[in-house]
């Protein structure tokens, strides 16, 4: 079976993340930057493997962007994040094996519901669904129960890295399923 693997908010070729998230974010310039992310995904995601990425992908122009996404491992499966306007052209439907606002699937029996922004309540929450955004950057890492923020700014240690299935449900697993009413 190939790896799983989530992100969002890459925000490849924009000028001003690493000033909005120092902590979180490499302190070099913006090449050294994008090529630590694009390192950093490569290193984890193989060929084979799926990756979802939860939106705000680039700022760059469709000539940069299209040279970001013809270097990254994975079947890529991307969720729009409020960024993405220049995604949804036809031209970069070939990098993607979906593209959608909102996206729901299975992983070994677990609902697993992605959107770019976190959500106060998903379907089947209540049955523990897990919910994973983005957008909100180091903000917070998770909503209320079984939530998680997959942004590379909120991974452990800083590292601008996906996370994996096995990260998202070994966390997500210890937390509370969300009470109905």
């Amino acid at each position: 079976m190939s790896n799983i693997w989530f992100t969002s908010d890459t925000h490849f070729n924009h000028n001003r993340v690493q000033q909005f998230c120092p902590d979180s974010r490499f302190q070099g310039s913006l090449e050294e930057h994008d090529e630590l992310m694009i390192y950093n995904w490569n290193q984890c995601v193989q060929r084979g493997d799926r990756i979802y990425h939860l939106g705000d992908f680039s700022f760059g122009s469709v000539e940069y962007t299209d040279s970001v996404l013809r270097r990254l491992n994975g079947e890529i499966h991307l969720i729009y994040g409020n960024h993405d306007e220049v995604l949804r052209t036809s031209k970069f439907g070939k990098y993607f094996s979906s593209r959608q606002d909102y996206k729901e699937i299975r992983i070994e029996g677990q609902k697993v519901v992605m959107f770019h922004f976190p959500i106060h309540e998903w379907h089947q929450c209540h049955r523990g669904a897990f919910h994973l955004f983005g957008h909100v950057h180091a903000t917070y890492g998770s909503v209320r129960g079984r939530s998680l923020n997959v942004g590379i700014d909120n991974r452990p240690g800083a590292d601008m890295s996906p996370w994996s299935w096995e990260e998202v449900k070994a966390l997500l697993d210890t937390k509370e399923i969300i009470t109905h009413h």
